[in-house]
């Protein structure tokens, strides 16, 4: 059981994607699930079932939680350091409870470190799911106990998860799974508003130029 920070989680059958391990150029590893297609992906997030808490702690966040077997995600340190090596083209897969998927892609993903508080910067949208994404440019990262949105409130706290929130969001896919309340839930803006919460998500990040 792979199983990233302390999380106890329920193990599914998921049938996509294998564990591996990828070598950066700065010598560290990354363990995660990588899916071989026309391009090698490599899963930073996905939601399943709302077996994890993704109302979590900025160490959390930073470090990493939940099973790749179920819900997950990577962490922020090595979400940064997969950008900064080069992994900086981004999928974004959504099933609604219809079981129609759309997706999202950006040819700029780029997570600074933490001593930028994770700033992401995001551009190059195609897909057919519309853009909800680029409204979150170049903010920092927040979670409900360190603040760094540009509402008067805390956007972490109140939309249930952790991201780059703004004012607060247009897109929150680690907001509390199965919340059909307004902005709570996993929001795709663009796509279903914010009183819907997908069903399913993940997020999977590849080298520009890689096939």
């Amino acid at each position: 059981m792979e199983i990233i920070g302390k999380e106890r989680c329920r193990i599914l059958s998921s049938g996509w994607g294998s564990f591996c391990k990828i070598q950066l150029t700065n010598g560290q590893q990354v363990s995660t699930l990588c899916y071989q297609g026309t391009n090698l992906w490599l899963l930073i997030q996905r939601r399943l079932d709302g077996s994890v808490n993704f109302t979590r702690h900025w160490t959390d966040y930073e470090n990493g939680f939940g099973c790749l077997e179920s819900e997950f995600w990577l962490g922020n340190r090595n979400i940064h350091e997969l950008t900064d090596d080069g992994y900086q083209y981004l999928r974004i897969e959504m099933m609604d409870h219809d079981g129609v998927w759309k997706y999202a892609e950006y040819s700029t993903f780029h997570v600074e470190s933490a001593s930028l508080k994770y700033k992401l910067h995001i551009d190059g949208y195609s897909g057919d799911a519309d853009d909800s994404l680029l409204y979150h440019d170049e903010m920092f990262f927040s979670t409900f106990d360190n603040d760094n949105d540009n509402y008067t409130e805390n956007c972490a706290q109140l939309r249930r998860g952790g991201w780059w929130y703004k004012y607060c969001h247009k897109a929150n896919l680690n907001g509390e799974y199965g919340n059909a309340e307004f902005s709570n839930g996993i929001n795709w803006n663009s796509w279903r508003g914010f009183y819907y919460s997908m069903k399913e998500v993940r997020m999977m990040v590849r080298k520009n130029g890689i096939y």
